[in-house]
């Protein structure tokens, strides 16, 4: 499905304010639902690694690794909100 380009002429304005609401609610669930899944991943990898399930030393770094690499992409994801929210970029 593609977008339309659409005259906002068309629109009542309270059409308009449901266009922008449902925009604003599905990001806001998408970055949540994101968030949440990444928190979900990194704790079943801790429960792996707390209950033995690593085999061996290689295989430890690699979970470390994607916990690590998960926990940045959270570090990005509040980055990216206060962005979002019009906060300076902290560097």
């Amino acid at each position: 499905m593609g977008l339309e380009a659409v005259p906002l002429t068309r629109f009542q304005p309270h059409q308009q304010r449901g266009y922008i609401v449902v925009a604003i609610t599905r990001s806001h669930l998408f970055a949540h639902e994101l968030e949440r899944l990444v928190e979900i991943e990194i704790e079943r990898m801790k429960d792996n690694v707390a209950l033995g399930f690593i085999e061996n030393f290689s295989d430890y770094k690699y979970v470390t690794g994607k916990i690590a690499g998960l926990r940045s992409v959270k570090e990005l994801m509040i980055e990216a909100s206060a962005i979002c929210d019009g906060k300076s970029r902290e560097g």
